[in-house]
């Protein structure tokens, strides 16, 4: 089972090499567009002066400029995509790569349980609780 879970992971992880770009440019671009349509919801307290004044002038400036980013990135990520798909098929995950994969997901997944620990149990033991898992996992052991 163990062998099955680090060769699925070993392939996501050659996967999102190759295409980490287009996957990030898209992700994000989609995002950007999101929230750029969602700025058009904030209510306005006062009557602006000019469009600059407005409160949904710099969400729709930072989000628009996201979108830009994000297409930009993922045209680049395309094209180095075209041009190093030889090297992209040799290059071998080692052993550490899976494993910080692992690290990583764990570290996320530890921090969505202190999310939802938080309401029960408070703050002070939530943080405890997720401090003690987070020395005791994710620190480095020599010997």
């Amino acid at each position: 089972m163990i062998k099955r879970v680090n060769t699925f992971i070993s392939i996501f992880i050659k996967v999102f090499k190759t295409y980490c770009d287009v996957f990030v440019g898209t992700i994000s671009s989609i995002i950007g567009v999101y929230f750029f349509f969602a700025s058009n919801s904030i209510k306005i307290s006062r009557q602006s002066i000019s469009m600059v004044d407005s409160a949904q002038f710099t969400p729709k400036l930072v989000f628009g400029g996201i979108v830009i980013f994000g297409f930009f990135t993922a045209i680049k990520g395309i094209i180095l995509v075209r041009n190093n798909r030889e090297s992209y098929t040799k290059n071998a995950i080692s052993k550490q790569d899976v494993d910080a994969f692992k690290r990583g997901f764990v570290a996320l997944f530890s921090i969505a349980i202190f999310i939802f620990l938080i309401k029960p149990f408070g703050f002070i033991i939530a943080a405890i609780l997720y401090m003690l898992f987070s020395m005791f996992f994710l620190s480095v052991r020599k010997g």
